[in-house]
C-alpha cells in the first residue's frame, strides 16, 4: 500500500545548481532517509534508482516523492511511461516557462505534480474500498482527468450497484467491482479516439464494456 509520510516537502533545485539534495549519491541526506524509510541499505536505493530510471531528472522525482510516498523507483518508472511518453526527461525539462502572469513552472513540475496525484489516487482509493489500483491505472486516470480523477473513481465507489448492474457483475463483491470498473474505465479511455471527450457519467463510463460482460 502507498502510505504518505511527511508533509513538509522539500524544495527541489536543478542539479547543475545543487551537489547535495537532487544527486543519487551516498552523501545525499535524502538517499540516506529513503533507504531509512524503505529498509534498504544507501547501495540498494541508488543501484533501484539507477536501474530503473536512467535520466538523472527522473531520478530527481523519485528522490522528491519517494519521501512522501512508499514507492519502488521501478513503479514509478511505469508511471512516468504514460506522463512522459517514450522520451527520458532531460535537464532542459527543469527550466521553469512563463505560462501566466504570475505562474512559472517546468515540465518537471507538471510531471511531478501528475505523480504526486496518481499516488494520492491509490491511497484514497484503497483506503475507501479496500481495493489497490496499479500504477498504470493510476497514470492513466490521472493523465486523462487531471484533478478530477479523484471524483470519477469516487462515483465508482458510491455507485456500486449501479456499476454492478451495468458490468452485469452477479456477485457484487466491492472490491471485485471496483476492480473490474476502473479496468473497464482505463481500457475505455485508452481505446478513444483523440479529442474525443472522456467519459464523465457512470452510464458514459460503461456504455461499452460488451467483452467484459462475458467474463463475470
Amino acid at each position: 500500500m502507498v502510505k504518505r509520510g511527511k508533509k513538509d516537502r522539500p524544495v527541489m533545485i536543478p542539479a547543475l545548481v545543487s551537489q547535495d539534495k537532487t544527486t543519487l549519491v551516498p552523501s545525499n541526506p535524502r538517499v540516506r532517509s529513503i533507504a531509512y524509510k524503505m529498509r534498504w541499505s544507501v547501495d540498494t536505493v541508488i543501484r533501484r534508482v539507477e536501474n530503473a530510471l536512467t535520466s538523472p531528472v527522473e531520478q530527481q522525482i523519485y528522490l522528491q516523492v519517494a519521501l512522501e510516498y512508499r514507492i519502488h523507483p521501478e513503479s514509478l518508472k511505469k508511471m512516468l511511461d504514460i506522463f512522459r511518453g517514450d522520451h527520458d526527461l532531460q535537464p532542459s525539462d527543469l527550466q521553469q516557462l512563463q505560462v501566466g502572469p504570475n505562474l512559472v513552472k517546468s515540465k518537471f513540475d507538471e510531471i511531478t505534480l501528475k505523480v504526486e496525484q496518481a499516488l494520492l489516487l491509490i491511497d484514497k482509493t484503497s483506503d475507501t474500498s479496500d481495493y489497490i489500483m496499479s500504477m498504470a491505472c493510476a497514470a492513466q486516470l490521472v493523465e486523462a482527468y487531471g484533478d478530477y480523477a479523484e471524483e470519477v473513481v469516487a462515483q465508482i465507489i458510491n455507485n456500486m450497484g449501479s456499476v454492478a448492474d451495468l458490468l452485469e457483475i452477479k456477485n457484487p463483491n466491492p472490491k471485485l467491482v471496483v476492480g473490474v470498473a476502473i479496468s473497464v474505465l482505463v481500457k475505455t479511455i485508452t481505446d478513444m479516439n483523440f479529442g474525443e471527450p472522456y467519459p464523465l457519467t457512470i452510464e458514459e463510463m460503461f456504455r461499452r464494456p460488451t467483452e467484459w460482460k462475458k467474463r463475470f
